[in-house]
């Protein structure tokens, strides 16, 4: 949907673009306009009920579009908050995140993390991105990294609702194996 969305957007702003650069250059004159504004209002009415519904799909797709940004930008203002007795007690996703990378960063498993951490009503979602340098076992590493992480998440938080961990490998770096070189040498006509 996002990307449909883009496209539309793109294709639009663009036409704009063009029209305007078209009237500055006189490529699009006045008569011009004159002359389709008039032949559109000779078209039957069911042909201006479809142009009118592109026109409308192409505003709901960018309202679409403008509604995903805008809640990427928002996602970054809010935090996990967490109630005491002596008042309320604020952690920033942001810092959740940090905390989430330098854990996994001693991990030599894994290269290039980007961890990003979302709220929602059943608990706190975290999508780690990575690469993979070692060749490992998948299913146990995932494991021990979603049991690290939820234990350190829980005592920094309280046991404060469910954590789903999602791990994302990007790339398999695996270095290539070499093959071991014998230090002998073998000295021409030795066997004679």
């Amino acid at each position: 949907m996002f990307f449909i969305a883009f496209l539309l957007y793109t294709v639009f702003s663009f036409a704009i673009g063009a029209f305007l650069v078209g009237l500055v250059t006189e490529l699009i004159t006045l008569e011009m306009i004159v002359s389709y504004l008039d032949q559109y209002a000779k078209l039957a009415y069911t042909q201006q009920m479809m142009i009118g519904g592109v026109g409308v799909v192409l505003i709901v797709f960018w309202l679409l579009l403008v509604r995903r940004y805008a809640r990427g930008v928002w996602r970054r203002e809010r935090a996990v908050n967490i109630q005491t007795q002596q008042g309320q007690v604020s952690i920033s996703l942001f810092a959740i995140e940090d905390m989430v990378r330098k854990t996994l960063e001693t991990r030599k498993e894994l290269s290039h993390i980007k961890p990003r951490v979302a709220i929602s009503r059943k608990g706190i979602d975290i999508k780690i991105r990575g690469s993979l340098n070692h060749e490992i076992n998948l299913k146990d590493f995932m494991a021990s990294v979603q049991a690290e992480i939820r234990k350190k998440l829980n005592y920094l938080l309280g046991e404060k609702g469910d954590i789903r961990i999602h791990l994302a490998i990007r790339k398999l770096a695996f270095a290539a194996k070499q093959e071991v070189v014998d230090d002998e040498y073998e000295v021409p006509f030795r066997n004679y």
